[in-house]
């Protein structure tokens, strides 16, 4: 009986059996809490499907692909890196200021040729581009920089 106190749940919103007036232990009882999704369900799915070389060697090249996408943007002259490139997610901003970043960012949300996402870092607005899609190509990653290239031009 201690080992069923030790997993035991008991979440407010589903009733027990000791609630209803049993002392039997609800099967329920003897897993991960229902309240709460499994999230390594797709990761394990995935490790499953491609095996875990392949998994490793898709995050090692989009790694790489950030560090060359995070190279031009440094080499830009309208734009800066703006946090260092440890994964596969590159932050930069425009030089001329925030309303310039989201300009950016606007246009090339517009066009349909990638989404990027912002944050505040330092509190100075930044744009963001995550590699990550299992399906993403080098042509896709230059593809992207070729729009916010642009769109930082016109910015």
């Amino acid at each position: 009986m201690r080992r069923v106190r030790q997993i035991d749940r008991h979440p407010p919103s589903l009733p027990t059996r000791q609630r209803r007036g049993r002392d039997a232990a609800a099967r329920r009882q003897f897993q991960d809490g229902l309240h709460r999704r499994f999230r390594a369900l797709k990761l394990w799915f995935v490790m499953r499907h491609f095996g875990y070389r392949k998994v490793c060697g898709i995050i090692r090249q989009h790694i790489g692909w950030a560090k060359e996408l995070a190279a031009e943007i440094a080499a830009h002259p309208k734009l800066e890196v703006a946090a260092p490139v440890l994964m596969s997610l590159v932050c930069f901003r425009h030089r001329d200021g925030d309303g310039a970043t989201r300009r950016v960012m606007e246009r090339v949300n517009e066009s349909g040729v990638a989404f990027l996402s912002g944050n505040v870092l330092d509190g100075r607005q930044v744009a963001r581009i995550a590699i990550g899609n299992i399906r993403t190509t080098r042509e896709d990653v230059w593809t992207t920089w070729e729009a916010v290239r642009r769109a930082a031009e016109e910015a």
